[in-house]
């Protein structure tokens, strides 16, 4: 897929490039970010590589970003169950637990590493003893 943007700029980019450079591409696609123009072909045509043309945008990007989903489920759940701990008037030894699974997951979406250097940081701040 090749992207051209800038569009604001030069209205006709995609259209000047050589047959044979286009030809290289299943998808050409002309968008001007600043103008937020030609987004909604963006999406059509990244559904489309992606082989779901008929899903919609929502659909589409859902399914482009399942495993980022999935881990913001897992990571909204924790903070639920937290939630739950804490109004209980559970002790801070219990939050560790959930605010761990959190971290964890929001860090398989960032790709930061939460590692045991950082929890022990955070969990030494709640809980007795460590």
């Amino acid at each position: 897929m090749l992207v051209v943007n800038k569009t604001d700029c030069a209205p006709d980019a995609a259209d000047e490039l050589p047959v044979a450079s286009r030809a290289l591409f299943a998808h050409v696609v002309s968008t001007s970010a600043a103008r937020c123009e030609g987004i909604a072909g963006l999406e059509a045509a990244v559904a489309a590589a992606l082989g779901m043309s008929g899903a919609g945008p929502q659909g589409a990007a859902w399914a482009a970003n399942r495993r980022q989903a999935e881990a913001l489920e897992q990571a909204a759940a924790a903070l639920q169950r937290l939630e739950t701990t804490v109004l209980h008037g559970l002790p801070l030894d219990f939050w560790t637990i959930e605010l761990r699974e959190a971290a964890l997951a929001l860090g398989l979406i960032t790709g930061a590493d939460v590692g045991e250097d950082v929890l022990s940081d955070i969990f030494s701040r709640f809980c007795m003893g460590k």
